[in-house]
Parts: structure tokens; C-alpha cells; sequence
């Protein structure tokens, strides 16, 4: 599982997101207006008009050590329908995955999160866990947020821009306890869950997206699609 920031920082265009976990507040309602920036010191602050702030982004404090594993969801938001029984995968998902490599695996949802919440359990962790809601990300957050007692917090990380829609992306993130050392420790990006063999693995080529058809059958996903936290 790799740091949350590890996708703030990454270039590429496909996988770097600036805004991951993140929530850039739109300031347009209040272009003619100014914020108050005031020293630490108690000394005179300066007014800028609010129009001149390009990039007024919101966090909490480690939101860039959390451990975050990112999956694709198989649903019919990639697929297209051949036959009554068998789909095929959308040419935009195939462009989109053949940015990441050669292989990808594929494995089962429900026996991973089984697995998942043993390991966590056992480990005094917390768990949250669902599909990736994709929305126009600057248009999502408006000032008056700040004033909220509830801020998206951890929710955000289950919201991106609708220009990642392609990759249909699941999400698993993993908390410690509250005072417990950090679970990523400063100095190392990423954290090993082990939760053990997966019965149901797969390792195919990623240029096989583009002949291969699949059969899938109507399941109830709400154990899937519902976030889920685990008390400690």
C-alpha cells in the first residue's frame, strides 16, 4: 500500500493528481472580494484581493502517510454488451490501463475485503474502503466548508476528477489507532498488509483487454459499494 501523497508527487498525467485526498476550494463567488493574511506574530497583515489566489487547497494534518491501495472495479462502467451473456471492455478502459504496463492481476472483491478485515481486526486498525465517486474536482469544494465542523476529512479521498473516470477505480485505506505511531513511519512510502493467499488470482497481459470478452452475472454489490469503517 503506498502513502497517499505518493500520487501528489508523481508527473505522469495518468496516475499524478495533485488534488488526491486534497479539496481545492473554489473562490469564484467571491472574485471582488479579499482575504486577511495575518503573521504568527501578531504583526499588521496584508489584504489580497481574492481574484489573485489561483490554488487554495485543503488538508489535515498526515494526510500524505495514509496507506492506500487502488484497484479497478470490474462493472459496466467499462464494459459494452456483445450478446445477452458476454461484455467487452470499453476502448477508452483499454487506453487508459495500457498506460500502466505489460500485466495487471485480477482477483475477487469480496474474498479481499474478507481477508482485509481479518488483518485489520487483528492489528487494531481501522478500514475504509469504496468506489471512487468522479466529479468536476474544482467545482466540488466551496469556501463555506470552512467554516464546517464536518470537513470532508477521509471522504475525500474517494472523490477525483472526472477526467480519471477511465480507470473506474475502488479504494481500500487503512487507519491506526487514535496516539498509535503513525502506520507509515517518516522515512518509508509505502506499508505491506499481509493478509494472506488469495484463492481467487490471476495475472494476465494487459494487451489481452482488447480480444478478450467476459461473461458476468447481476450480484448484490452493496458490500462493495458501501464505505465501511471498522471500529478499533
Amino acid at each position: 500500500m503506498n502513502e497517499s501523497g505518493f500520487f501528489r508527487k508523481l508527473e505522469d498525467q495518468f496516475r499524478g493528481d495533485q488534488f488526491d485526498g486534497r479539496c481545492p476550494i473554489s473562490l469564484d463567488r467571491l472574485a471582488d472580494e479579499y482575504m486577511e493574511l495575518r503573521p504568527e506574530d501578531g504583526s499588521e497583515g496584508i489584504r489580497i484581493p481574492i481574484k489573485f489566489v489561483r490554488n487554495f487547497t485543503v488538508g489535515f494534518q498526515n494526510d500524505d502517510k495514509i496507506p492506500l491501495f487502488c484497484a479497478t472495479a470490474l462493472s459496466q462502467d467499462i464494459l459494452y454488451k456483445k450478446t445477452d451473456t458476454e461484455f467487452a471492455f470499453r476502448q477508452e478502459f483499454i487506453q487508459e490501463m495500457q498506460q500502466f504496463g505489460k500485466y495487471f492481476a485480477i482477483f475477487s472483491a469480496s474474498e479481499f475485503i474478507e481477508k482485509m478485515s481479518v488483518f485489520v481486526e487483528k492489528n487494531h486498525m481501522a478500514v475504509q474502503y469504496g468506489p471512487v465517486d468522479y466529479v468536476e474536482i474544482h467545482k466540488q469544494y466551496d469556501i463555506e466548508m470552512l467554516n464546517e465542523d464536518t470537513r470532508p476529512g477521509i471522504e475525500a479521498f474517494f472523490k477525483k476528477d472526472v477526467s480519471y473516470r477511465w480507470q473506474n477505480e475502488w479504494r481500500i485505506i487503512l487507519l491506526g489507532a487514535k496516539d498509535a505511531p503513525p502506520i507509515i513511519p517518516p522515512g518509508s512510502g509505502y506499508f505491506i498488509a499481509n493478509i494472506g493467499t488469495l484463492n481467487w488470482f490471476h495475472i494476465m497481459e494487459t494487451k489481452d483487454l482488447l480480444t478478450n470478452t467476459i461473461q458476468i452475472r447481476e450480484v448484490d454489490d452493496a458490500k462493495l459499494q458501501s464505505k465501511k469503517i471498522l471500529e478499533i
